[in-house]
């Protein structure tokens, strides 16, 4: 997994990280959510409870209770995905906001290159952008 994130604490500059490793636990953020099975990944989406950008774009159960997880796509070997969300956030001592802008790259690969998420489009995108004010 790749991941690229625009915080506002870095004036908005990437920065990268990359997580490899055969233990899903080890390379998932807090909001995605990877199930591993022989021939492909299905990919999730969790939902950040700290995120104000949120609120009202997750569905519901029937009941007053957001939902805290869905599907999102699915990954078949060779394949990647991609996720782009973005983030507004509150300092809970300041009371401050800060916003940020977050892009998943995830593979299911043999082989892990370089070129693996610039040398083509993704097979499945998931875009999710909250207009921030």
């Amino acid at each position: 997994m790749h991941r690229v994130l625009f915080d506002e604490s870095a004036g908005f500059q990437a920065a990268h990280s990359t997580a490899l490793g055969n233990a899903i636990e080890s390379v998932c953020p807090r909001v995605v959510m990877l199930q591993l099975d022989r021939d492909h990944v299905d990919v999730g989406l969790i939902r950040d409870p700290f995120n104000a950008a949120t609120a009202g774009r997750w569905p519901r159960d029937g009941s007053d209770n957001d939902i805290s997880a869905r599907r999102g796509f699915r990954i078949d070997i060779g394949n990647w995905g991609q996720i782009i969300q973005n983030g507004r956030y509150v300092d809970a001592d300041t009371g401050e906001w800060s916003y940020e802008k977050s892009v998943y790259n995830i593979a299911f690969v043999s082989e892990v290159t370089r070129e693996v998420f610039v040398s083509s489009d993704p097979d499945h995108r998931h875009v999710e952008l909250a207009r921030l004010l």
